[in-house]
């Protein structure tokens, strides 16, 4: 047991702390967490202490994104959105997840997109993209679905959206991904759309014509992307291998990373942890599944 000193000398240093390395203090020894609980140094609306519920959204359905928590929990957190300004019928589902926060948008018109906090049921709209088109979503390939959350309470309240635009039908030639990349960032901290030229490190995977070769929606798997320490982990267009882009938000740099090889008709899903990035792909068993980690000192996977 510490005396009132020492805990007030404590206290006074953990204050000074930023939260990721106060949440990484608060795992130290039951004293310190009891400490960091008791005082509420932690803010509660940016890193809860408790884990309320897992997101489970399948991209085959238009129902919404489903919950799994306790009972007590599921009376006060949705994901059904019915609380948003708009009617109900409006909102498709959810595009992007990224600790927390929802990304929606609609489903008349895909361009009207959110961002919901569905702990808090706050939500705010997003602003059109600068290089929008004017087609209809169903026959614009390259205005729809490639969003991303970037969101880590630990380090700010602001979050960030990043949209990676599709190939163009029309290239040809070129090599994939293109060096540099150019994408738009979503700051809500400047309310507003930043275009930015991100360079590749490392070989290109292929051709632009690999991709608009292949007999199947290329596209497929660019969704559940995941976010580990200031990084974007999303899947490329599938050519003849399956790849990650590890998107580096702060040096403004990508590269591309070799996912593991499975059978043709292999679905992979991009996850995190607290040993960091992992995917996992079903195999030739039914209902089975073979998991992989990213090692990130050598950028190869076991």
């Amino acid at each position: 047991m510490m005396d009132m000193v020492h805990i007030d000398l404590l206290l006074e240093i953990l204050r000074r702390l930023p939260p990721r390395s106060l949440a990484v203090s608060r795992c130290a020894c039951t004293a310190w967490r009891a400490a960091i609980d008791h005082h509420r140094l932690l803010r509660a609306d940016l890193l809860p202490l408790s884990v309320d519920a897992a997101v489970y959204d399948e991209r085959s359905s238009e129902e919404p994104a489903r919950l799994f928590g306790r009972p007590s929990t599921a009376r006060h957190i949705t994901s059904n959105l019915e609380y948003l300004a708009d009617d109900r019928l409006d909102v498709r589902g959810v595009q992007d997840h990224c600790n927390g926060l929802f990304l929606t948008h609609g489903w008349m018109d895909e361009f009207r997109v959110k961002v919901v906090n569905i702990a808090t049921r706050q939500w705010a709209p997003l602003p059109l993209l600068p290089c929008a088109c004017s087609w209809p979503p169903a026959m614009c390939g390259r205005c729809r679905n490639n969003r991303y959350l970037v969101y880590d309470p630990t380090i700010s309240p602001h979050y960030k959206v990043l949209y990676i635009p599709r190939i163009l039908a029309d290239t040809t030639c070129a090599e994939w991904p293109p060096t540099p990349y150019v994408m738009y960032v979503f700051s809500s901290r400047t309310d507003h759309w930043k275009e930015t030229s991100f360079v590749r490190e490392g070989a290109a995977a292929g051709t632009a014509d690999d991709v608009n070769s292949c007999s199947y929606d290329p596209d497929e798997h660019m969704h559940y992307a995941a976010y580990w320490q200031g990084s974007l982990y999303v899947p490329s267009p599938r050519i003849k291998d399956d790849f990650l882009l590890r998107i580096n938000l702060s040096s403004d740099k990508y590269q591309l990373i070799k996912l593991p090889k499975g059978r043709v008709e292999s679905h992979f899903r991009l996850g995190k942890s607290k040993k960091g990035v992992y995917c996992v792909m079903n195999t030739n068993v039914r209902c089975t599944f073979r998991v992989w980690f990213l090692h990130e000192s050598c950028g190869l996977t076991d």
